[in-house]
This record gives structure tokens, sequence and C-alpha cells, in this order.
């Protein structure tokens, strides 16, 4: 019988890549943090959300790098469609005729692009499918949190940042868990480092946020947690993504992570 093989320690670059990937989150929440707060709270919803479509072409420069690796034509017409996608859907307003053309639309537009920019065919179903619902995965989510900042009117920036400490303190709380306490793997086959352990400490982690967020500007705790339970219960779930919809290479701080919470969190405050 084999025996048991210990689990291997990270190597010294290994070790490294952490402490750097770390210092960038803390860096990253040390600047944009209070820029993104101050927007919120003195500057007009439009100003948020050109805060917010500059993002989703980053994340769409990312996702169809991923999915078409050089083809920059494609790459680019990938992340114009992005850029469609979230202004059609900022603009609309709720209007249903202008959302269901945008819906309608785009992955049809996707198809077509693919057929001018064919590729290997091996590949063509994947980036056929990305091209036609990559700028709604990555458009719609960033543009419905500028929507609740618009549509709340003044509770509108609370919940903005409720739901981004959603995310924030997800995947932070996911982080620290997996790396100091994950042994049991959650789903090698898709993503090797993640942990159960990791997943426990991101609903953790969203739960630890909504409870902050209540004594920070949230009146009822009893709706912040319960949201944090429900929102945070979504971080495994969107870690089980093909990799291709899950992170890009690079993408170290885990921003996509926001795409995961949005919706749902929309949702959630649009009818309760």
């Amino acid at each position: 019988m084999e025996e048991a093989r210990a689990p291997a320690r990270p190597s010294k670059d290994e070790t490294k890549k952490a402490n750097v990937n770390l210092a960038i989150r803390i860096a990253t929440a040390a600047v944009g943090a209070p820029l993104i707060i101050l927007l919120l709270y003195k500057g007009p919803p439009s100003g948020f959300y050109f805060l917010t479509l500059p993002a989703a072409l980053l994340a769409a420069w990312e996702l169809f790098n991923m999915t078409h690796p050089g083809d920059r034509p494609a790459q680019v017409l990938g992340v114009a469609m992005t850029a469609a996608v979230s202004t059609g859907v900022w603009f609309a307003q709720g209007e249903a005729r202008i959302l269901l053309t945008v819906l309608g639309t785009v992955p049809l537009a996707g198809l077509m692009v693919t057929l001018v920019r064919l590729g290997p065919m091996p590949t063509a179903a994947l980036r056929a499918s990305m091209m036609g619902f990559g700028p709604l995965y990555v458009g719609v989510p960033l543009t419905m949190l500028a929507l609740i900042r618009h549509d709340l009117g003044d509770r509108g920036p609370g919940f903005v940042v409720l739901t981004i400490m959603f995310a924030w303190f997800g995947d932070t709380g996911g982080y620290f868990a997996g790396r100091f306490l994950g042994k049991h793997k959650l789903y090698e086959a898709v993503s090797p480092k993640k942990t159960v352990e990791g997943s426990i400490g991101g609903l953790v982690g969203s739960v630890f946020g909504a409870v902050l967020a209540h004594f920070w500007f949230l009146p009822s705790l009893s709706q912040a947690v319960d949201r944090g339970e429900r929102l945070g219960g979504d971080r495994p779930w969107s870690r089980r993504h093909p990799r291709p919809c899950r992170r890009a290479p690079g993408d170290e701080h885990g921003h996509l992570s926001v795409l995961a919470v949005v919706p749902p969190a929309a949702l959630t405050f649009r009818h309760s």
C-alpha cells in the first residue's frame, strides 16, 4: 500500500508570490476604497457609472485575451461589444425593449464575429460562445452595480458599498483561510489551489462584512447578515466556473469576483 504523502510545503518563490499578492490587495484597497466612496457619496450617479465602465472594459480585455489568444482584432471587438452592452443597459434605465434588444443581438453578433475570425476549428465553439455571452457576463453585472447607485436614491451609495464589501471580504476571507488553514481540496480539476477551508472563509468574510456594514451604515443587523450569508454562499459556486470564465492571468487581486456578487445583490436590494 502506498504511504500517505504529506502536503508539499510552498516553495520560496510561491511564498514570495503570495506576499506580493497580499501587498497588491492591501494597496488596491488603500488607494481604491477612499476614491470609490468619495465618488459614491459626493458625485452624481453617472459619475460612478463612468468609473465602473473602464473596470468592465478591463475585465473584458482579460477575458478575451484568454479565450482568443493571439487574435487582437477579436479581442478588440469583444471589448467593444462589452462597452455596447454596458452603455445599453445603463441608458436603458429599465426600458424592456432596449434590454431585450441587447440580450438578443449580442449573442448573434458574437457568432458572426467568430465566422469572420474563424481560427482553429477545435476551439471555434468556445470562442463563439464566449464572444456571444462574454460581453453580457462582464458588462451587465458591473453596470448593475452603477444602477444600484442610480435607482435606490439616497440609499444607493450604502448598498453599493455593502455589495463591494461582500466581494472584498469574501475574497479576502477565502484567501487567508485557504492560505493558512486550507487542507482539503474543493474542486481540484478546475482550481487546484482552492480549498474547502477557503470556501468557508469566504462565507465567514462576507458575513463579517455585513456585520461591519451594520455598525457603519446599515440599520438592520438581521437584514445585513442574511444578505451576507446568501451572497457569501455564492463565492464557492463562482469558483467552480470553468477557468476561462473565472479569473484571468494577472488578476491576482480577484476583481472579477465582483461579477458573481453584484447580480444577486442588485436583485435582492431592488425587491426587498
